[in-house]
């Protein structure tokens, strides 16, 4: 991810200050991690990250993110 942003970055697509931006990995996910990047400025950050840890809290409790990340490793 931190590859990506520096390449969005260096192309002027992505404004990348230092601090401004965490790199974690989701609650939960242990085999084949994902990451979301919400900037911590966004009026809505919190929120954001909120909903994210929610929908995929639901996809992982009835085994649907199971099923999408077995579909994307084919």
């Amino acid at each position: 991810m931190r590859e990506i942003c520096l390449g969005l970055s260096k192309l002027g697509l992505f404004v990348l200050e230092s601090n401004a931006y965490q790199i974690q990995p989701l609650p939960g996910v242990q085999k084949d991690p994902l990451y979301f990047a919400v900037g911590k400025k966004h009026p809505d950050a919190k929120q954001l990250i909120q909903t994210i840890d929610r929908g995929l809290l639901e996809l992982m409790s009835n085994d649907k993110m199971a099923g999408i990340i077995q579909r994307y490793q084919q």
